[in-house]
């Protein structure tokens, strides 16, 4: 009895997932037999992150491309070299090895590291989708590869001026990061993100790819999907992360505020 019940809650949880397998394979039938899928020129997000919105200083980050090194540093640091200052390799702009390695190569990343005068830094992460559906995924998968562990989530509204609130997904992380001392640090952090094409928003993947079908099987195209992340050490959700997005919104979208 307690095995059925757990197959029944398990087949619940999963259905979306099923469905959504359902419609895939439907739609590369459909696909198939029907004709070809045109990548829409629109883009859902503008290809530049401001360098000062509010009280918020952004800087460029650039990553070391060598296997071994692989650290960041932000643009102030460098002072006008592009050289890795622990190893001497290479650094590129917003591009880290390991997202070079596995995105698709029609695939746009955006990043920069905004911080106040109190100190706060907040690491926004704009994912631009190619031709490929690989461009974009759910970050519960690639965070927990990481090795980050999600120890809760919530759902946030968040108030926008002049239009509806725009809704998106909290995960609250831990890291255990060794030191030298072979002791274990724990860091927390907060992960918040969504989805947009520019017209339609969702923080939901399984809703994001129904509506990408839609958009393949009746009108026979491919939005260039756009998602967004705000990585942030700080704690106060509501007092932090809120204001942040109301500020950060017009600067992504280049909707101006009244």
């Amino acid at each position: 009895m307690f095995r059925h019940k757990r197959s029944v809650k398990t087949l619940r949880q999963n259905l979306p997932y099923f469905i959504l397998i359902i419609l895939l394979v439907s739609a590369s039938l459909i696909l198939w037999l029907g004709g070809d899928v045109k990548m829409s020129d629109d883009l859902s997000v503008r290809l530049d992150l401001s360098s000062q919105f509010g009280e918020w200083n952004g800087a460029d980050i650039f990553f070391c491309q060598n296997e071994k090194c692989m650290k960041s540093f932000a643009a102030g640091e460098l002072k006008g070299v592009n050289i890795c200052k622990s190893c001497g390799s290479h650094l590129v702009l917003s591009w880290s090895l390991g997202e070079k390695n596995l995105l698709p190569p029609d695939t746009m990343l955006l990043k920069k590291e905004y911080s106040n005068k109190s100190g706060m830094v907040m690491l926004v992460t704009v994912v631009i989708a190619g031709s490929e559906i690989t461009s974009i995924h759910r970050p519960q998968m690639c965070l927990v590869g990481q090795g980050y562990r999600i120890v809760a989530q919530e759902t946030l509204e968040i108030p926008i001026k002049g239009r509806e609130s725009l809704s998106v997904k909290v995960l609250k992380l831990l890291f255990q990061q060794p030191s030298q001392d072979r002791s274990v640090k724990e860091l927390s952090s907060i992960y918040t993100y969504w989805y947009t094409d520019g017209e339609r928003e969702t923080y939901n993947n399984f809703i994001r790819s129904f509506y990408m079908l839609v958009d393949r099987i009746l009108f026979g195209k491919m939005s260039r999907w756009a998602y967004v992340s705000i990585t942030t050490s700080g704690s106060d959700v509501k007092g932090e992360i809120v204001p942040f997005i109301q500020g950060l919104y017009p600067v992504i979208t280049g909707v101006r505020k009244n």
